[in-house]
């Protein structure tokens, strides 16, 4: 739980009194840690070993040697978006009434937010009144979904971004645990994998092991002569597709007035909505950036460094500008959020928001030479 604070205490505090919350809500980006805590969670309240709540689980007993693999029968991770009906609401409700073998039977509802209205409506009952020995966990990345009725009864625990430097940690931990070569995975490497996720740990040791798995196809760490210069290489591969680095450079084209610059990087683009998503988070960081120091998020430095490279100063982004772009990034977003449309639908959608986002820019800058 490195740079979740606020998440650990909070979890502790409620172990430490002994007074276990038996509907919990855990929301935050994806691949932050939801289904992690959830296990933390599970864990430290199973735990049959002579210990108090909130110490450490002892990780010899029958239920700790089962959570090492989220494998115990009193467990189960559901995911919400499969499950999503009134009668497998119902028919989990009928199972949580049932004594668990240890002192909780858990479920955790993997991104509730793909339950119907209806399914909705039967979960509330149960978390009005659940059941002595049942804990129910909701995670999300989209909390806006959730009914804030649903949200009101439970104990709620919000997942922030990672920081890259926590997020370094994380990945340091990993080179450390899987005996990987310091030296060639070494901090300056971890970094730049850290930066280009912006705040997504999973996405980070993903990367980390799409390297290691590219270096065993070639024979192993062993076989190859100068690993250190390959690895770098990967991670440009790598890291070059990511959103993160496809929004960078759609967003410093606009800022600069560029058409070419702007639609090559939507021609990259794989999960459309999700990228308008990283857009607003960027262009929010932009406006930061540019009329206040104080609202820097730390995550986010890398970004900063790369609008001082591309732009040459935070002046130079007219404030007319930014807000402009970003009533048209929030046109585009509302616009694929409102309606089913397809692939090709969306590709044009964004497309336009390109050309309209560019010759805001280009108008202002026009004027501001004019």
């Amino acid at each position: 739980m490195i740079g979740q604070d606020v998440v650990r205490n909070n979890i502790k505090g409620m172990l430490q009194e002994d007074r276990i919350n038996r509907t919990i809500f855990i929301s935050g980006p994806y691949g932050s840690g939801k289904t992690t805590v959830a296990r933390l969670i599970a864990r430290y309240v199973n735990c049959e070993g002579e210990r108090n709540l909130s110490d450490d689980p002892c990780g010899s007993c029958e239920p700790c040697r089962r959570m090492e693999h989220a494998a115990h029968s009193d467990y189960r991770e559901i995911n919400a978006a499969d499950t999503r009906g009134i009668d497998s609401i119902r028919a989990l409700r009928d199972r949580s009434t049932f004594m668990p073998s240890t002192r909780y039977r858990i479920y955790v509802l993997d991104e509730a937010q793909g339950l119907t209205r209806d399914a909705f409506q039967a979960l509330l009952k149960i978390l009005e009144e659940p059941p002595p020995s049942t804990i129910f966990i909701l995670c999300t990345s989209e909390p806006q979904k959730i009914p804030s009725a649903t949200i009101s009864r439970c104990f709620r625990l919000s997942i922030e971004p990672v920081a890259s430097q926590d997020t370094v940690k994380i990945l340091q931990r990993v080179v450390e645990g899987e005996k990987l070569d310091q030296k060639v995975f070494g901090d300056d490497l971890l970094f730049k994998v850290a930066n280009a996720v912006q705040g997504h740990p999973r996405d980070a040791i993903a990367t980390l092991e799409s390297m290691v798995h590219n270096i065993s196809g070639r024979g192993g760490l062993g076989e190859v002569s100068d690993l250190e210069s390959l690895v770098q290489t990967l991670a440009e591969e790598i890291i070059g597709e990511s959103p993160i680095n496809l929004a960078g450079r759609f967003l410093t084209g606009v800022y600069q007035g560029k058409y070419t610059k702007a639609l090559l990087a939507l021609r990259d683009v794989k999960d459309r909505g999700a990228f308008i998503d990283t857009l607003l988070q960027f262009h929010t960081e932009t406006m930061n950036y540019r009329f206040s120091e104080k609202l820097r998020d730390k995550m986010m430095f890398a970004w900063y460094a790369k609008l001082d490279e591309d732009l040459g100063n935070k002046e130079s982004l007219d404030p007319g500008m930014l807000i402009r772009v970003m009533e048209i990034l929030l046109d585009a977003s509302s616009y694929l959020r409102g309606y089913d449309v397809d692939v090709t639908i969306a590709h044009y959608a964004l497309i336009n928001m390109a050309v309209r986002a560019v010759h805001a820019s280009s108008g202002f800058m026009t004027k501001a030479v004019g």
